[in-house]
């Protein structure tokens, strides 16, 4: 059985990221192999002494969270994804969250002000350390907005 989820909800957890990556959250429905990119999540408190934020390459348990949305509501209401936390390579990363169409439009998240376009694949990123993702399967159940802070 799979967590019922708002259309944008918030996702976070603890991670050791390796060095020279950056954790992305991507997606799919079930049933299909299209993969949606979701963008990068942001490093709440890293696990250090000092408590600082981290970043990638940090020794140590780092806190993320993550406010992806998830399918089109209403239309896939009732669905279930798959969504996965993985580390991309930090060239690679870069790349993803520079890229943009022909006119200018993102297609990752790079930026929250700005339209995104998507970014749509058959697999993930290239260099994508897929041996230590973590996946949850979730159920889009109403729309809306579940992103406020724990």
């Amino acid at each position: 059985m799979s967590a019922s989820v708002q259309n944008h909800q918030k996702f976070y957890g603890t991670a050791v990221i390796p060095p020279h990556h950056t954790l992305w959250l991507m997606g799919h429905k079930k049933g299909e192999t299209t993969i949606y990119l979701f963008g990068t999540a942001h490093i709440v408190r890293h696990g250090g002494p000092d408590g600082a934020r981290g970043t990638t390459g940090d020794v140590g348990p780092a806190s993320w969270e993550a406010c992806p949305q998830i399918g089109n509501y209403p239309g896939q209401k009732g669905e279930e994804f798959e969504i996965t936390a993985a580390f991309v390579p930090d060239e690679q990363s870069r790349y993803l969250l520079g890229a943009k169409t022909y006119d200018g439009i993102q297609l990752t998240p790079a930026d929250r002000a700005e339209p995104v376009a998507g970014l749509v694949a058959t697999q993930p990123p290239p260099g994508t350390d897929t041996a230590h993702q973590a996946s949850v399967w979730v159920t889009l159940d109403r729309g809306g907005e579940n992103c406020s802070t724990r």
